[in-house]
């Protein structure tokens, strides 16, 4: 019966070691692919924004490294504050 025992030991401390080495790999793949990417927004991306959009008349609402967003004038306005007649 003691053999036994000591399989089931050796069987769960293997098993054990494996998950931890699966999680670690997994852990380590997903640090490595956000690190690799990147969302850097350089000055030269929000002035081509800029100036895309005061061709149209427009003027710059916000910018990402693949979205540029262009507000038209009565989108400008604050939604907060009440008109006035």
């Amino acid at each position: 019966m003691s053999l036994k025992n000591e399989e089931d030991i050796v069987l769960i401390k293997s098993a054990a070691a494996v998950i931890i080495k699966v999680s670690f790999f997994i852990c380590a793949t997903v640090i490595f692919c956000t690190s690799y990417s990147s969302c850097d927004i350089n000055e030269d991306i929000i002035e081509r924004c800029e100036d895309a959009c005061q061709a149209t008349g427009a003027k710059m609402e916000s910018v990402t490294s693949t979205k540029c967003t262009c507000s038209t004038s009565s989108s400008l306005s604050n939604q907060w504050v009440i008109p006035t007649k």
